[in-house]
C-alpha cells in the first residue's frame, strides 16, 4: 500500500494511545520510512528508517505534542511542534532546525483527515 503512493504525497499511520505512547510509521516517498514506539515523557527512543535515529515526545496539553528528533552524529537535529484541532480532523507540524545535510531545515506540514 505504502510503496504505490507518488512521492509527492504521505501516508502516516499514527497511533496516540490513551497510556501516552505513540506508535507511527510514515512513508515519505522515497525519503524515508520511519518507525518507532515512544513515550510522551520527552525521553529519547530509538527510530529506524529515518534520516534520525532517535526522537523524544513530549505532551504539552490535550491537543499539542512537542518533539525533537536527532541523529547520534550530530547533523540532523529537529525539533518540532505537532497541533491537533479540537475537532480531529487537521493536524499542524512546525519543524526547525538542522537537516541531514548539515544544512538548516524548516517546515509546516498540515494535514486534513480525510
Amino acid at each position: 500500500m505504502l510503496e504505490d503512493l507518488p512521492e509527492t504525497q504521505v501516508a502516516i499511520d499514527n497511533e496516540f494511545a490513551a497510556n501516552g505512547e505513540s506508535r507511527c510509521a510514515s512513508d515519505l516517498g522515497r525519503f524515508a520510512e520511519a518507525c518507532y514506539v515512544a513515550k510522551y515523557d520527552g525521553s529519547q527512543r530509538a527510530v529506524t528508517g529515518a534520516p534520525y535515529d532517535s526522537i523524544a515526545i513530549r505532551q504539552l496539553n490535550a491537543n499539542t505534542f512537542s518533539y525533537n528528533a536527532r541523529k547520534k552524529d550530530g547533523k540532523y537535529s529537529v525539533t518540532a511542534r505537532i497541533v491537533v484541532s479540537k475537532d480531529g480532523k487537521t493536524m499542524t507540524n512546525t519543524v526547525k532546525g538542522t537537516g541531514a545535510d548539515g544544512k538548516p531545515y524548516s517546515a509546516t506540514m498540515i494535514w486534513d483527515r480525510q
